[in-house]
């Protein structure tokens, strides 16, 4: 708030000589101050699946390809899985720092649409990419605990073998 003060004092002051651009990017913020949540909602709809999905076609090319997703389809598994992981633990203090700071990371891309995530949302991309390496972390460690409870039985174990085979 003391770092962005000073602007917004001097376009308080100043209304006629506001920068349009503010009103382009305050656009979804100006609508719930009214009551209409759509444009925010649409904004953060936009941003996960730009995450997780696709990007936006309209981004422009020196942020991103555009249409490509900031994480692959396998990436994006582990990401849910790394999240889903650190909300089942978020009463830990370090669970719910990490997800506040992601939160506060992606309000900008929240707020004003995700067409230049890579640019507003650079605080949360380290950790998504956390997350990620979470989701993989719990998931390699998962498989690992199933195939040695397959260890210890190796009737089970055989089965599981020709199962995996067979995919």
């Amino acid at each position: 708030a003391a770092i962005s003060a000073p602007l917004f004092i001097y376009l308080q002051t100043r209304p006629d000589t506001s920068d349009l651009r503010v009103g382009e990017l305050g656009g979804a913020l100006s609508a719930v101050l009214v009551g209409n949540l759509r444009p925010l909602l649409a904004n953060i709809s936009e941003t996960v699946l730009a995450v997780l999905w696709s990007g936006p076609t309209s981004l422009p090319y020196h942020y991103n390809v555009p249409g490509r997703p900031v994480l692959q389809p396998l990436l994006a598994l582990f990401f849910v899985i790394g999240l889903v992981w650190t909300l089942l633990r978020i009463r830990r203090s370090t669970e719910f720092l990490l997800l506040a700071a992601l939160l506060v990371g992606l309000l900008p891309d929240f707020a004003t649409g995700a067409d230049a995530l890579h640019m507003r949302g650079v605080i949360a991309l380290p950790l998504i990419f956390i997350l990620t390496a979470r989701g993989l972390w719990e998931s390699s460690r998962f498989l690992a605990n199933k195939l040695a409870e397959l260890g210890k039985n190796p009737a089970r174990s055989r089965a599981a073998s020709l199962r995996l085979a067979a995919v």
